[in-house]
C-alpha cells in the first residue's frame, strides 16, 4: 500500500516512488521554495525516512522541536560541534542507526564547509553501496556546491549522488534561488521539479528548457 506525503491540500507524493529520486526545488527568495522543502522534509521525518539536510544558513535547527533530529555543526542551536575529522562518523551514525541529521554549516568558512561535506557525502555514498537502504540528502543553496561551469570534487560527488544514487537507494533534494547557476546536468535529470517564481531572464530560460 502506497504511503502518501501530504505536500499541500491538492498535492501528495508517493513515498515509495521518491526512493532514489532527485527532486529540484527552485525559485527566488520569498517565492516559497524553502517552505516547500521544509514541508517535504517534515513529511519524510513523520514517516521515519532517513535523511541529512545541508543547511548553510541555520534555518532548520527548529526541526528538533518536532522530531528526533540530530543538529551538528558550528552554528547557533547545534547540539554537537563538529569538524571534518568527525564527518564520517556522523554519516555512519545517521545511515546505520537511522538518525536524521541537520548539518548546520552556517558557522563554517567556505573551505571548511566544503571539506566537511566532501568527507560526509563520500561516507554516505560508500555506506549506501553496502547497505542499499533508502536515504535522501537535502541541499539548500545548491548553486554554491554544484555551480554551472565550474568543476570541483565536491560538485562531482553531489552530481553522482543526484544522478546515479538510485541503485544505492540514495536520493537528493536540490534547493536553489538561482537555477541558472546550478549544474544543468543535475537539473535536467531531476524526476520531480517544483518551480517557484523567478524574475531573472537567465532563470526563466532554464525553466523553459526544463
Amino acid at each position: 500500500m502506497a504511503t502518501p506525503l501530504h505536500i499541500s491540500d491538492d498535492l501528495a507524493l508517493n513515498l515509495e516512488e521518491i526512493i532514489g529520486q532527485c527532486i529540484a526545488i527552485l525559485g527566488i527568495r520569498g517565492s516559497g521554495k524553502s517552505n516547500t522543502a521544509g514541508v517535504i522534509f517534515e513529511e519524510l521525518l513523520k514517516h521515519n525516512y532517513p535523511l541529512s539536510i545541508v543547511d548553510i544558513d541555520g534555518e532548520y535547527f527548529g526541526l528538533k522541536e518536532k522530531f528526533e533530529v540530530l543538529v551538528v555543526g558550528t552554528g547557533e542551536g547545534v547540539e554537537i560541534e563538529v569538524d571534518a575529522d568527525c564527518a564520517e562518523e556522523i554519516a555512519q551514525i545517521s545511515m546505520e542507526k537511522n538518525v536524521p541529521v541537520v548539518l548546520d554549516l552556517s558557522g563554517f568558512l567556505s573551505e571548511e564547509r566544503n571539506a566537511f561535506l566532501q568527507e560526509y557525502l563520500t561516507a554516505l555514498w560508500n555506506l549506501a553501496g553496502k547497505l542499499r537502504r533508502p536515504y535522501i540528502v537535502g541541499i539548500e543553496e545548491a548553486h554554491e556546491f554544484i555551480p554551472q561551469g565550474t568543476r570541483t570534487e565536491l560538485k562531482e560527488l553531489i552530481a553522482r549522488i543526484a544522478l546515479r544514487g538510485r541503485k544505492r537507494g540514495l536520493g537528493a533534494i536540490i534547493v536553489s534561488q538561482r537555477s541558472a547557476k546550478v549544474e544543468k546536468d543535475v537539473l535536467s535529470q531531476a524526476g520531480i521539479l517544483f518551480l517557484h517564481r523567478v524574475v531573472h531572464e537567465a532563470d526563466m530560460r532554464v525553466y523553459s528548457e526544463l
